[in-house]
């Protein structure tokens, strides 16, 4: 029997299984055997991946194959009758393009079915799939590299942020903000302090670093208001304004 918790896919087809591959949760909604829209003869599990979005605005659909060491996704392009395309099918565990594509050709053998094979590194896939900013996007090797690189870029520059000296005070002070919060020994207020609303999601502003016990709560708002009015670079104008004057 089906887990009530996972019972109810999104198409309303009942879960199989739930399984990890390498860390990529897919959930099986059909094994080997079964039929699937009625005229569909499964020869591989085939399922989903939750949290993604495919070009058709549903969840990603992936055939499983039994090689798990897999390095590469094969990512095919499945076409209506009249050459248009309608989807993307995802073939998880096979071992070439050729092994992905014979498979695709049991599951689909229309003539002209299969539109361009897409090979994507596995690691690279998941990352991308793993991104919400990607959902909806077509998956292709472009695309997955594209994002890849974009990822990689933002690392770089949280990595020169955290390990820049001037830094060091601010990040000390939000960690120690973050430690407490998380062992109980402060509590987040229900008010800003700016505006005075409640039911917002609430931030700790430090007025000096130094002090890494001493903040202020604002909402997201306030806070941003506050930092821009209180930026260096203007205190450091309103200064020289103030000795011109």
């Amino acid at each position: 029997m089906v887990p009530a918790h996972h019972r109810v896919a999104p198409t309303g087809k009942a879960l199989k299984r739930k399984l990890e591959w390498r860390g990529l949760p897919v959930h099986i909604e059909y094994e080997i055997g079964d039929i699937k829209g009625g005229w569909q003869t499964l020869h591989s599990p085939y399922g989903y991946i939750p949290l993604s979005r495919g070009l058709d605005s549903d969840h990603v659909d992936v055939f499983v194959g039994p090689k798990q060491l897999a390095s590469h996704v094969y990512i095919i392009d499945l076409m209506n009758e009249n050459g248009s395309f309608d989807e993307q099918k995802c073939f998880l565990g096979f071992s070439s393009e050729d092994d992905a594509n014979t498979e695709f050709d049991k599951h689909y053998p229309r003539p002209k079915s299969r539109g361009e094979t897409h090979a994507v590194p596995f690691n690279a896939f998941s990352g991308f799939l793993r991104d919400r900013a990607n959902w909806g996007k077509e998956i292709t090797l472009v695309e997955v590299m594209k994002s890849g690189q974009t990822r990689a870029a933002e690392h770089a520059s949280h990595r020169r942020y955290t390990n820049n000296p001037k830094n060091k005070k601010k990040l000390q002070a939000k960690w120690k903000i973050a430690s407490m919060k998380k062992s109980g020994e402060i509590k987040t207020p229900k008010k800003c302090a700016g505006c005075g609303a409640t039911g917002k999601s609430l931030q700790a502003h430090h007025p000096n670093h130094s002090q890494k016990t001493r903040v202020t709560w604002y909402c997201r708002q306030c806070h941003v208001k506050h930092d821009r009015a209180y930026s260096p670079a203007r205190m450091r104008a309103s200064v020289k304004r103030g000795a011109k004057g």
